[in-house]
């Protein structure tokens, strides 16, 4: 067991990190923070119990595809870990099993949708704008988690960083038009179990309309543009 425990605190460690890198320092201690990385841990976990390694081998790019899905996740921790860990509650002493209690507790509501009893201002939410119905943390953080290991797996693949707003797309069918860089484009094994080795070959952008130098609407602004065809600004 205290093997199981070691292993879990080297998870939660690494997810603390990963989650370091979307939150300043002034955040460390916030729902939103405690939140992410927890649900980076007990994914790191779950790979680490899988396929035998430390935490910190499991790997960024084997990390962040249970991150890009929900059912893909909840599948990964239910068929990896035993029953102890995902059944022994918020007050278990086991670590896994009370983070696990926390991180999928539903939250309780009164008629405003508002959170009740919780001893806590902000649990899970739908949004970073303000409170909406209560959801589970492996609900609602997920895709926060995502974008942190993403950000490590930008650094690690030298692709473009997050600090990069702006892009000027150089070549292709949009040539000559700017925009918002908005995420990486990364192509996954057909297992879905890893990004493929190298660079993205694509990345997401929100192109500008060329009048008013503003977002073009939704549903028409948003583009794949390969990665050589995109220059920083």
């Amino acid at each position: 067991m205290r093997g199981v425990i070691d292993r879990w605190d080297q998870a939660l460690e690494y997810g603390t990190v990963l989650a370091d890198r979307v939150f300043d320092l002034s955040q460390s201690e916030s729902w939103d923070n405690r939140a992410t990385a927890g649900v980076t841990a007990m994914a790191t976990f779950a790979l680490a119990q899988r396929h035998e390694v430390v935490p910190h081998a499991v790997g960024l790019d084997r990390l962040i595809c249970p991150l890009m899905h929900h059912t893909r996740y909840m599948g990964l921790v239910h068929s990896t870990l035993p029953d102890n860990h995902l059944f022994g509650g918020r007050e278990s002493d086991d670590p896994v099993a009370a983070m696990w209690a926390w991180l999928t507790r539903r939250w309780p509501t009164d008629v405003l949708r508002f959170p009740v009893g919780t001893g806590v201002e902000y649990p899970p939410r739908y949004s970073i704008a303000g409170r909406c119905t209560p959801r589970p943390a492996t609900e609602i953080y997920l895709l926060w988690a995502a974008n942190a290991v993403d950000q490590a797996l930008r650094a690690e693949r030298g692709a473009l960083s997050h600090e990069v707003r702006s892009v000027h797309v150089t070549g292709g069918p949009h040539t000559g038009r700017t925009g918002r860089l908005e995420n990486p484009v990364w192509q996954i094994t057909a297992d879905l179990q890893r990004v493929v080795p190298g660079p993205p070959s694509a990345y997401v952008v929100t192109l500008e309309d060329l009048s008013t130098g503003q977002p073009e609407p939704i549903g028409s602004r948003i583009k794949e543009v390969p990665a050589d065809y995109l220059a920083p600004m």
